[in-house]
């Protein structure tokens, strides 16, 4: 039997993945159970268990148990990132290169997010890491009807969907919008975020003149990005950065929307490397490449194409279960 632990703090996160996971089980053959509380799990050690939270790894580690570990992100670098202190830093080391080093054996198994963690991982650790399956963080599908939407790749709306955090680089973000619109005529911000009030406050502080200020809930997203044509995700080049797989990408790239990204997220760049309708940022101050993409004819059905290739490749469902169904340990 295969036993699958769902959280209770933002399970919309996390279940989706989760139940990728059991449904490749499911046509392996398997009994598959989902669980919220230990005490509804009865496994015994012929079981198979799929945790996320390194406590829980800890768990199957000191019970001696078969388990699939689904790696969310660094866990030393994203403390330390919160809280900056050198006590928890080396604290969390320690469990961590237990948490690495005892999932490496071969009745256990990794999911993690990007080949790029994975050799995080390795180089850290000074081990090859073989039992591993990667699949990127993705909520959302291909809208062919955002590619179509009449005018999109003639307006140069830029969008940012998401919150304010300073992780999230906002500043930034309204930085690099203000350069674009004091050197191109008929440029719109389409700002998608919760905080209307913070959003004014930022877009004031920036002196940005053409903008709009909206929020929708997320199955409504598409509605408001088949208007725009470039969406930002800017981040600090920071290992759990380089590492990351954040869903906007696939919310951008399901919409028509070309991705505007640091290009220190090399997880995020590694599926998409090839592609023709994708701008890096090297440098803040640089936006030569935005530019370049601003001056090129965009047609609809070619990067509608190049999308639907990216997606079927690294985010569709589909493919995962059917390439996990090859890899995923067995009972």
């Amino acid at each position: 039997m295969i036993w699958i632990k769902k959280q209770t703090i933002n399970p919309e996160v996390t279940d989706y993945y989760l139940e990728i996971i059991g449904e490749a089980y499911k046509r392996l053959g398997e009994d598959v159970r989902y669980f919220k509380t230990w005490k509804e799990c009865t496994a015994n050690k012929s079981d198979i268990i799929v945790v996320t939270r390194y406590k829980e790894v800890l768990k199957m580690i000191f019970e001696r148990r078969r388990y699939v570990y689904w790696v969310q992100g660094i866990l030393t670098e994203e403390n330390f990132a919160l809280y900056h202190s050198h006590m928890r830093e080396v604290f969390y080391d320690f469990i961590e290169k237990i948490l690495i080093k005892n999932t490496c054996s071969k009745s256990r198994f990794f999911v993690m997010v990007s080949n790029r963690m994975k050799r995080h991982y390795e180089d850290k650790y000074h081990i090859s890491i073989k039992n591993c399956y990667v699949m990127p963080c993705n909520n959302d599908a291909i809208h062919e009807e955002s590619f179509r939407f009449p005018g999109k790749y003639d307006t140069e709306v830029f969008c940012y969907a998401g919150g304010l955090n300073v992780w999230q680089c906002i500043d930034e973000t309204l930085s690099i919008y203000k350069k674009i619109e004091e050197k191109k005529k008929n440029t719109k911000l389409l700002l998608l975020v919760k905080d209307r009030k913070l959003a004014v406050e930022m877009i004031e502080k920036h002196k940005i003149k053409n903008y709009e200020i909206d929020f929708v809930p997320v199955d409504q997203l598409p509605e408001k990005l088949k208007e725009a044509k470039y969406g930002f995700i800017v981040r600090e080049d920071l290992e759990l950065n380089r590492v990351a797989t954040p869903t906007k990408l696939m919310t951008y790239m399901g919409n028509g929307v070309i991705p505007i990204l640091s290009d220190c997220l090399e997880g995020l760049l590694e599926n998409i490397e090839s592609s023709e309708y994708v701008v890096k940022l090297k440098d803040l101050n640089n936006l030569e490449t935005i530019f370049n993409m601003m001056d090129k004819k965009v047609d609809p059905e070619r990067i509608l194409q190049e999308y639907q290739n990216v997606y079927t490749e690294h985010y569709d469902s589909e493919t995962h279960i059917s390439r996990m169904m090859k890899v995923l340990p067995k009972r």
